[in-house]
């Protein structure tokens, strides 16, 4: 190809260049949004494929500001992607393409599909509305909907996470509601208990039931499985003669799941009723006083047969049917320690921390699926009962766009979440149980926003319009703390899996973006330092750095990669709307990541201490980030007990006493603790949570 293209004909010059062997010439685009689904026996069909690498495939909506098109990315670039090195906005150069046929399609559609990319980092654009750009010319209605290019899938999948189902196709908001049972007499309603009893018999008959949680969906499809809408939504729902799970199949999970919520009255007919074959669920909310859950469940499907789900509203329901109301088991944080682990319960509160987003891989789940992550953050919630806070760690519920809303200063009612206490070290009445709670399958979180009908909820409102104390987001955040001593570790993990200092760079680089993973690895000391920004009068930053020498001979092997080595400390934030949200979001939801050397930490004057380590057999250099917290100036000391955070300042007297105590650790040999994350792509964050002496 002798000159360059635009996006319209691309297609066409991509072709002539294959037939013609014609040297291609890269071509620039934007990227406007990054789609991902799971691959499937049609989708290797259609591009000619015998297998692929992974079992997902990368779509990206392209424009060069005049058009836009769909490509498909070569399997192999989908590193590109889950490195959170292309994310929309990115400039990307397109430098080897091809033009495949659907050969099992006789309308011949066509696919443009990327082998080799190049981004360029220092252009990128901000995404605005997009709407108004138009298709190419050759792209056709399925290019242009909201569904995969190609392959029988009719839904996207999360960038980030294989549980989180995403696209235009999932419909949200309200939904229409009925006034009453409209031609349904309420003497031909049947209770769940009838149901239960004479389901074999029964065919579907009409059931008006009020739904109490909702589980995360099920997402079933397979890779060498033709399934358009392989999913399954779980409802428990009850009556007043008591609870059953309601299973919406296929194609009504898009069309219902987001917008049927807690306390809903739906009418149900023309379903189909089973045992339950699902698992028993030991998180499940607490039922509705004196009722019993049947193992039946109530599947609605689009087919064999077309079911029925209406909503109604629940101010024209015949009294006799008599629904049971919804039910809150709000704990205050001042009762938090009278729970035992695992209860379920509902809490309410301020938010004061928001920490950042980190994925942790999925047990079970294939290399294969690029995407095989879980997505969690802590958070902390304050109510008027404590100075103490609820520590949560939520796992991204069903309701994504609530989860990435909540923000320092909200007030959240979190539904159904479970209770969780570290006991295994626990010696005597006093010791801290160190309790937190964590999100169950059926977590729902509501930002309150006006008056509540719940008093306990008022009460936190009317409370936090007058708490002044500091909002704070993001850095490093470890909970709960690590054991002491090397005794209760071992208690701790009872299937301690030690790194070796070679495999340590296999694992560092293995990780993916937001990954977080915690290792354990002998070493020695090489050196300590301490550095902080503080703020002089002028407020500019000045670095203030103190350095210890611990191994001198280690010392001097490291000196040159020592002295190259930069690290940035994972402080957290002071709350910042205008300026924090794009930290905590994944950059392929919004924007590019924002970099945190913009944003003001919650500290005037912050330091950490940087501890740099070798393995014992591969001289190997370690560089961990280090805070210490209490009240001890001795370095083998401070090492057992870190904090769980990166907020604590110390006076330069102390510090000076922590370095020279480092000294001691000559010789030495301990295990380390070790958090790795990786918030860019080109960066890996090692924080040393905990040190043993051995």
């Amino acid at each position: 190809m002798a000159e360059k293209t635009n996006l319209q004909s691309l297609k066409n010059v991509v072709e002539h260049c294959e037939l013609t062997g014609t040297e291609f010439l890269e071509f620039t685009a934007y990227v406007l949004h990054i789609h991902r689904y799971l691959s499937d026996p049609l989708h290797l069909s259609q591009l000619g494929l015998d297998s692929v690498a992974t079992v997902d495939v990368y779509e990206l909506l392209v424009t060069d500001r005049v058009t836009k098109r769909k490509v498909v990315l070569d399997s192999s670039l989908s590193v590109y992607i889950q490195s959170g090195q292309v994310t929309e906005g990115s400039c990307v150069k397109l430098t080897e393409c091809s033009v495949k046929y659907d050969e099992t399609d006789l309308q011949q559609r066509s696919f443009l599909v990327v082998h080799q990319l190049t981004v360029e980092f220092e252009r990128h654009i901000t995404l605005s509305d997009t709407s108004h750009i138009p298709w190419c010319d050759d792209c056709d209605e399925i290019e242009k909907t909201a569904s995969p290019l190609t392959s029988s899938r009719g839904y996207y999948i999360n960038t980030w996470s294989s549980v989180e189902l995403e696209g235009e196709v999932w419909k949200r908001g309200n939904i229409e509601k009925l006034d009453g049972l409209g031609d349904v007499s309420p003497v031909d309603v049947y209770s769940l208990k009838e149901l239960s009893k004479n389901w074999r018999v029964l065919k579907g008959p009409t059931v008006v039931v009020k739904v109490l949680s909702k589980k995360r969906i099920l997402h079933y499809a397979k890779p060498f499985k033709n399934d358009k809408w392989p999913l399954q939504a779980h409802f428990t729902v009850c009556d007043r003669s008591g609870c059953a799970t309601l299973v919406l199949w296929n194609s009504l999970c898009p069309d219902l799941y987001h917008r049927l919520q807690e306390g809903h009255v739906l009418l149900i007919q023309k379903y189909t009723v089973k045992k339950s074959f699902h698992h028993v669920d030991h998180y499940r909310p607490p039922l509705p006083d004196g009722l019993t859950m049947y193992d039946i469940d109530i599947n609605v499907n689009s087919h064999h047969p077309v079911g029925i789900v209406i909503v109604i509203s629940p101010e024209t329901i015949p009294s006799c049917l008599n629904l049971p109301a919804i039910q809150y088991n709000i704990i205050q944080r001042k009762d938090l320690g009278c729970f035992p682990s695992d209860y379920v319960c509902d809490i309410t509160g301020l938010v004061t921390y928001v920490g950042r987003f980190f994925r942790e891989r999925m047990t079970g789940k294939s290399d294969l699926d690029t995407g095989g992550f879980w997505i969690s953050r802590w958070l902390e919630l304050k109510d008027q009962s404590s100075q103490k806070t609820f520590k949560v760690l939520i796992y991204r519920p069903a309701e994504i766009n609530i989860y990435n809303d909540v923000m320092p200063g909200k007030v959240l009612i979190c539904r159904h979440m479970r209770i969780v206490s570290n006991i295994s070290h626990i010696h005597g009445s006093k010791d801290d149980r160190n309790m937190y709670l964590t999100s169950t399958g059926s977590t729902y979180i509501e930002i309150v926003t006006g008056n509540c009908a719940l008093p306990q909820v008022n009460d936190v409102v009317t409370w936090s319009q007058s708490y002044k104390e500091e909002l704070t987001m993001g850095g490093y955040y470890s909970y709960p703390p690590i054991p002491t001593t090397l005794a209760e570790l071992k208690n701790y993990y009872e299937d301690l899996k030690i790194t070796t200092s070679e495999e340590l760079r296999l694992e560092l680089g293995k990780l993916s973006y937001r990954e977080h993973k915690r290792l354990f690895i002998q070493g020695q000391m090489i050196a300590v330092k301490y550095q902080t920004k503080t703020l002089s009068r002028t407020r500019k930053q000045e670095d203030i750095r103190m350095e210890v020498i611990v191994n001198e001979p280690l010392y001097h092997h490291f000196e040159q990669e020592l002295s190259s080595t930069v690290i940035k400390p994972p402080f957290s934030y002071k709350f910042d709307r205008d300026m924090i949200d794009n930290l905590i979001q994944f950059p392929s939801v919004f924007n590019r990541a924002l970099d945190s050397s913009e944003l003001v930490v919650s500290d005037e004057s912050k330091g950490c201490f940087m501890i740099y380590w070798s393995g014992l057999n591969s001289k190997i250099l370690i560089p961990t980030i280090w805070m210490c917290g209490t009240v001890s100036t001795d370095l083998t000391t401070l090492l057992h007990n870190s904090n769980h955070m990166f907020k604590h300042t110390r006076n330069n007297k102390d510090i000076m006493e922590i370095l020279q105590s480092a000294k001691q650790c000559n010789g030495q040999k301990f295990l380390l603790v070790i958090d790795a994350y990786k918030p860019t792509y080109n960066i890996t964050e090692i924080v040393l949570n905990t040190a043993y002496k051995l």
